[in-house]
This record gives structure tokens, sequence and C-alpha cells, in this order.
């Protein structure tokens, strides 16, 4: 299982420094379903902070086909799994603040059983962090209406807007995001409520009701009138009739902006309460690929051997057919 290592420039004078770490801490206090989290991090001599995760081999994003989306069940599970992650976020008293598509990745060899998990979650909701260069410019096609085009406070709110914006995507293949393209779409111009625009096209493309009903919350343009929480929204859906897709947690995976060689002095912090659950967790699910694998190995095997069986009943065959005609 491969690992990665980032790091965060982040002065011992830094006036945000303690709420990085104290975050850090919450975060590996709770083994929360759907987020990465860190299996270790600490503090160097030279004012950064490191923080190493599990590496993972799938990125969303490269799976969603332009303007069509994935398939409905599919995504359904997906979006599941994205509000099972805020939900435990936002049950700590926690905030993302940088949900976006970029932030999802998938543990399993392919399509089947995946799992999606949402990653950054150590620094995302530090808006402070933005001033050092951790927050790219996709980012900004994300924020809610109340944010007015600028890095806000981050709130469940927002979390929930930007995660209506995230399973659009995934249901479409495109945004529906006006900041993202000036010109929208040729009968919603500039201005148009995101979700006046997004609704019908969800219904031409097939979305059940209930996700729709989902998106229209979570799309508000009034925090107010969006669910307090995601796990009060995941609450909602599936009582309107979501199909229950839950399966086992089965992976772990976070996104990196830097892998790099670590020289120095550190001070490893004790965060592993909680990514030793984790850890077990992507070992188990090595193992499970590994005794697929070889499962199918021995029934190759198996089919190979009856091959060669029935290659030798038919030299027989020959051999008998043969004794007969000399015979006759």
């Amino acid at each position: 299982v491969e690992r990665i290592v980032r790091l965060i420039p982040c002065p011992s004078d830094a006036g945000w420094r303690p709420a990085l770490l104290d975050r850090l801490h919450r975060l590996n206090s709770e083994s929360i379903p759907h987020l990465s989290a860190p299996l270790e991090a600490g503090t160097s001599d030279d004012d950064h902070v490191y923080v190493v995760s599990h590496r993972f081999p799938r990125r969303l994003w490269d799976e969603v086909a332009q303007d069509k989306g994935l398939e409905p069940s599919r995504a359904t599970r997906i979006i599941e799994h994205l509000l099972r992650a805020l939900a435990g976020l936002h049950d700590n008293r926690l905030c993302h603040g940088d949900v976006r598509l970029r932030k999802f990745h998938l543990m399993s060899p392919d399509s089947e059983g995946e799992t999606a998990w949402l990653v950054d979650a150590d620094v995302g909701s530090l808006t402070s962090l933005s001033e050092n260069g951790l927050l790219d410019e996709n980012a900004r096609f994300y924020y809610p209406p109340e944010w007015k085009g600028s890095p806000g406070q981050p709130t469940n709110q927002s979390d929930l807007f930007a995660a209506g914006l995230v399973a659009v995507e995934i249901l479409l293949g495109k945004s529906v995001n006006p900041l993202r393209d000036e010109k929208f779409d040729d009968e919603n111009p500039p201005g148009t409520d995101i979700v006046t625009a997004v609704l019908p096209q969800l219904k031409q493309a097939g979305i059940d009701a209930s996700t729709r009903d989902l998106i229209r919350e979570l799309l508000a343009s009034d925090p107010d009138k969006r669910p307090p929480n995601a796990g009060a929204a995941l609450k909602q859906w599936q009582s309107d009739g979501i199909r229950d897709a839950r399966r086992p947690v089965i992976g772990v995976a976070v996104a990196a902006l830097s892998l790099m060689v670590i020289a120095g002095t550190w001070t490893v912090l004790d965060f592993r309460s909680g990514a030793a659950d984790q850890a077990n967790t992507i070992a188990n699910q090595t193992n499970t690929i590994t005794n697929q694998k070889n499962t199918i190995a021995d029934r190759d095997q198996t089919i190979a051997d009856k091959g060669d069986t029935i290659t030798e009943k038919d030299k027989e065959i020959g051999e008998s057919s043969a004794t007969i005609g000399d015979q006759e």
C-alpha cells in the first residue's frame, strides 16, 4: 500500500498553527466512514507540518464522462458516500471547507464494490492557508452564494452547497455553477438561480425525484434553507426512498499536494489512535483483492486441468476408434 507525505508551510509563530494541530488531533479521534484521515503527522524544525496518508489509486473526476456523468445507480452510491463523510465531520463540529469533485477518490480495482473517499479534510476549512497557496483557483467554482466570490468562513451549509454541485457533476458530467462559464448555457444566462437551471436537466436525464429534491435543498441560494448538516440531508434522502447502497468500509485515500523526501529533525505527534483502524481497513482490502486474485488463478488452473482431461479423453476415444478400425 503506497503512502504519501504532504508538507504544509506552517511557521511556528503562525496564528493558525495551533488550530491546524488541534484539527489533526480531532480528525484522528474518530474513525469517520469515507473520510481519509492522517496516518501520522508532526512538526519540523524548519517551520513545516507534515502529514502522512494513504495514496489513493483512482480519482473520481477522471471517471466522470463529459456531458454524461456516471451511471445513475453508481452515482447515487458515491453521493451517499460523500454525505456520510461530511456527516462524520459535522457530527464532530468540523467543516471540510474545500469540497469539490477533485477531492474524491475511489478504492477498489474497478467500479464493482467501490467506495468513494473525501480527502484533504486536514486543512480544508482553514481559510488562512490560502495565503500559502494551498487553495487553487478551481476551489472558487464551489463557493456558495453567501461568500460572494471570495473565500468565506466554512460552515455546514457551505459544505452542503459544494456537495450539491459535486452531485450534479457526477450525475450530469458538467458544472452548473455560472462562475465556471460566463455563458453558462443558452437558456440560463449568468445570474440565473442554479436550482432553476439544473432541475430540468436532472429530470431529463432520468434522475429520480428523491435525488432531485435532495439537490434542490443542497443548492438553495439561502443557506438557512439548506439542511442543518449532512447527517440530516442523508436521513431525509433515505426516508424519501433512496436505494440503500451502504457497503462495508473497505478503503482509505487522500489527495496530495506534494510527494517529497523529508530531511531534518521531525517531532511526531501522537495521531495514531484513529489511524490504526484505517490502516487495518486498507490492509484488509488489500488482502481481499489478493485472495480474489488467488481464487481466480485457482479457477483458471481448474479449467486448465479439465481441459487437459478432456484432451486425454479425446485421445483415448481416437485410439479406441483406430483399434476398432483395425479389427474391422
